[in-house]
């Protein structure tokens, strides 16, 4: 009985050691992963440190952007209102200029001077038809000088 009670119990030691190795064995592996687990959490919070630092500079520099392009279009509306009210008053010295001129009247017969040749055609001797600019294109000619640049 005792020969057959210490087989057994042989036997029981043997299996108890094989699980015991077996548990060794993942237990090596659980170590190994906590220390790769580790290794990847401070890899994560670099990569969210240097992302917030590059946010923070992206921001920086969108605002710098978006304060510079703001300083160039009040540079450019201020230049396109200067050249307009330069343009404007330039139009409005040569209208007063020919307002003053005796022949501002556009539409009226060109009139001929001892030196001027009057406009005949010399193969019909006929006086060619003098048009007056129609009305839509001069509308069209005020028009263009007065346009305002909206953004």
């Amino acid at each position: 009985i005792i020969s057959s009670e210490l087989e057994v119990l042989k036997q029981r030691i043997t299996e108890l050691e094989a699980e015991n190795a077996e548990l060794r064995k993942e237990n090596t592996e659980i170590h190994d992963l906590r220390i790769k687990l580790s290794v990847s959490d401070a890899k994560i919070a670099e990569l969210k440190r240097r992302n917030n630092e590059f946010l923070r500079a992206n921001a920086e520099y969108n605002e710098r952007r978006n304060a510079e392009n703001a300083k160039l279009k009040a540079e450019k509306n201020q230049t396109l209102q200067n050249a307009l009210t330069a343009n404007d008053n330039s139009f409005n010295n040569n209208s007063s200029n020919f307002a003053s001129a005796p022949s501002a009247n556009l539409f009226a017969e060109p009139m001929v001077t001892q030196h001027e040749k009057p406009s005949v055609d010399e193969e019909m001797d006929t006086p060619l038809p003098e048009e007056p600019i129609p009305e839509e294109l001069t509308e069209v000619i005020v028009s263009t000088v007065n346009i305002s640049v909206m953004d």
